[in-house]
């Protein structure tokens, strides 16, 4: 079932012609929500065939640093840089990606060159080219201030700079204001979100399209995206970032 609620300002998208993180990879937002949605570890498909001693197809794999993207379920190929065929690891990107490649319906070499890794300057280019629907929220409390906002939806991108690293995951509930996350850190998991050290940012990536949803729109809220990303690698700052205001 796909998960989704309605979000306000289309108008704006639509006159800016921004695209969503799927529509910008060119991918199935039913697809994608039905993958997730099959692999929480609340469906059957979760468990089935798994390897014994395991939680579920991603649930409860190792987090390991750097470019690994091999679920518990899926060990078969070697993805990342660094894995090696048969050993489940993942880090947080990497389940990201791993995600996004299989909603993808591309083989995997091809999903390598097409997919980029969140918080790699690939990404980056990514949103800019294609005026990717993002929201940036700044200072320690910015994980309060996007869950107060109501622009989070299930499947959502969230991406968390903090004074330790930077990190990665899926918001992970059917209310905006629910603080639910996905994520690889220790293992694979689902917790309130948050990101060891002090927060520095969060930024949400928009992965579905409400255009084709019924809601009510209100003129008086904007869509905004960032137009320079520049990747570094414990900050991205963004020129022009549009910044809640909320305390």
């Amino acid at each position: 079932m796909y998960m989704a609620y309605p979000l306000k300002a289309v108008a704006k998208a639509k006159q800016s012609q921004q695209k969503t993180v799927l529509e910008a990879l060119k991918i199935d937002p039913v697809k994608y929500h039905d993958w997730l949605l099959n692999h929480d570890g609340t469906t059957k498909n979760d468990t089935k065939k798994m390897p014994e001693g395991t939680t579920g197809y991603y649930l409860g794999t190792p987090y390991i640093g750097y470019d690994h993207r091999e679920p518990n379920g899926d060990t078969k190929h070697a993805y990342g840089e660094l894995d090696r065929k048969g050993v489940a690891a993942m880090n947080c990107n990497g389940f990201v990606w791993h995600v996004m490649y299989k909603a993808s319906g591309l083989d995997w070499k091809t999903a390598k060159k097409r997919i980029p890794r969140v918080l790699y300057s690939e990404w980056n280019k990514m949103c800019r080219d294609n005026k990717v629907i993002s929201y940036k929220y700044k200072g320690k409390d910015a994980i309060k201030k996007a869950l107060k906002d109501g622009h989070l939806t299930k499947g959502d991108i969230i991406e968390i700079h903090s004074s330790y690293d930077n990190h990665v995951g899926f918001f992970w509930d059917n209310k905006p204001d629910e603080d639910k996350f996905w994520h690889s850190l220790g293992v694979n998991k689902i917790t309130n979100i948050y990101e060891k050290g002090v927060i520095y940012s969060v930024t949400v990536y928009k992965t579905y399209s409400f255009e084709s949803k019924p809601g009510k729109e209100d003129n008086n809220e904007e869509i905004y995206y960032e137009e320079q990303l520049i990747c570094d690698s414990r900050y991205i700052n963004r020129p022009n970032e549009i910044i809640s205001e909320d305390t």
